[in-house]
């Protein structure tokens, strides 16, 4: 019990200036004698005029989207090809029962634009 005492007294007295330091600095910084740097966040109001809000989007358009890569185990499904071509006609279809235009489009997201282009032509070739 006598050297845990004497050890947390060697700490206290050796921290014991860097507290004082803080407790002065503080102290000064709180009347004004140091400055002491503020950090003020704000964001944007909904209101702002300024906001980016995109002009291109109409009902009369719809669009199929596909991203994949050919190293995602969902993309590289055997059946994906056809759930997709499912999935395409029936937003086709939904699109002229509206009188809206529909278009395809078609992404890879891999680095190689060659295995990328070799994924995208087996998912849009039907078996």
């Amino acid at each position: 019990m006598q050297g845990l005492r004497k050890n947390l007294r060697k700490r206290i007295i050796r921290h014991a200036p860097m507290a004082l330091v803080l407790i002065a600095a503080g102290i000064a910084g709180y009347f004004g004698v140091v400055p002491v740097p503020t950090i003020s966040v704000s964001l944007p109001s909904r209101s702002t005029p300024d906001l980016y809000r995109p002009t291109f989007i109409s009902p009369s358009e719809h669009e199929f989207i596909y991203i994949g890569s050919s190293t995602c185990g969902f993309a590289n499904d055997p059946e994906l090809p056809d759930v997709i071509e499912r999935a395409k006609l029936a937003s086709q279809h939904r699109a002229a029962e509206i009188g809206a235009s529909f278009s395809a489009v078609w992404v890879s997201i891999d680095r190689d634009p060659s295995r990328g282009h070799a994924h995208l032509a087996r998912i849009l070739m039907k078996p």
